[in-house]
């Protein structure tokens, strides 16, 4: 979680500052890998068959799952035009505390939620609306489009994987 100051820091206690430029790992990591693994190649296939294109037009959807990918937060940006400027400031202060990251996503919202749910166990989708440094060609004059195509595609993960994590023997 990078705050690249764009706007003035957010008031103590409810800021999670002391999480700002530091790498929080997750509990779930080791087991997430190992179901990751355990996937069958139809599971893959299936599940990309249900993702939709992105409105932009921009590539093809898809499927990337390693608990190693690192979700960059770029906090404190309230302006959209901002992150073509804060997102690579972002990224260069995720290399800055671990210069061997594997960026998966930026995003800004699930950053704050995972600095104030320490130590839970935690798992971060992202349905990735934009190519990094291209919010605005993809997302500006298409946000809502775009966001819901992105929104769907996590969705069909989640409900893929949601029986694959939560195994039978854990409801019990």
């Amino acid at each position: 979680m990078h705050d690249p100051g764009v706007n003035e820091k957010p008031i103590q206690p409810n800021w999670p500052a002391d999480k700002l430029d530091t790498m929080v790992e997750s509990a779930f990591a080791a087991e997430f890998t190992q179901i990751v693994s355990d996937l069958p190649t139809a599971w893959r296939i299936d599940v990309s068959r249900r993702l939709l294109m992105p409105s932009s037009g921009m590539g093809r959807p898809q499927l990337f799952l390693d608990a190693e990918f690192i979700a960059v937060g770029d906090v404190n940006v309230q302006d959209y035009s901002k992150y073509k400027i804060t997102d690579p400031l972002s990224v260069d202060a995720c290399h800055k505390a671990d210069g061997t990251a594997r960026i998966g996503s930026i995003d800004t919202t699930s950053a704050l939620i995972r600095a104030k749910t320490e130590p839970a166990p935690f798992l971060f989708l992202s349905g990735i609306a934009n190519e990094l440094g291209f919010f605005n060609r993809d997302v500006g004059d298409l946000e809502y489009a775009q966001n819901q195509v992105a929104a769907h595609n996590v969705g069909v993960v989640l409900a893929w994987l949601l029986p694959v994590i939560v195994r039978p023997a854990c409801l019990n």
